[in-house]
């Protein structure tokens, strides 16, 4: 029965010296990449995405660090398919975080959308 009492302080002693050696030599493991990408919601055989900054490591429809635009596969008429908070993004994307392919293709479709409209005038 001790030796159970101390065998778990012993872990936490060692993993305290692994952890205090590394900072002693900056081999600290901080390198949590952040991704922008895209989070499923709706019903069922009713898409919807948000387009989330969220850490890589997360599942894909957990919690996310923030929202920055939603993605609707389903949209038809005047409705529009892709929103984006471009201000937010280009935030994040200076930081340092890297997108999934299909939210960089919708970057790049929205951008390119924005630039169109904003070329004809009214």
């Amino acid at each position: 029965m001790l030796t159970l009492i101390v065998f778990p302080s012993f872990l936490f002693l060692r993993n305290h010296v692994q952890f205090a050696a590394s900072l002693a030599t900056n081999q600290v493991d901080d390198t949590v990449m952040v991704t922008i990408r895209l989070a499923r919601e709706g019903a069922k055989k009713r898409p919807f995405y948000l387009i989330v900054v969220t850490d890589s490591r997360s599942p894909r429809d957990s919690r996310y660090i923030e929202r920055v635009g939603h993605f609707n596969p389903l949209a038809g008429g005047k409705e529009n398919t892709v929103t984006l908070n471009q201000e937010r993004l280009d935030y994040w994307l200076k930081c340092g975080a890297q997108t999934s392919d299909r939210v960089a293709y919708l970057i790049k479709q929205s951008r390119k959308s924005a630039a169109a409209s904003a070329a004809v005038p009214a």
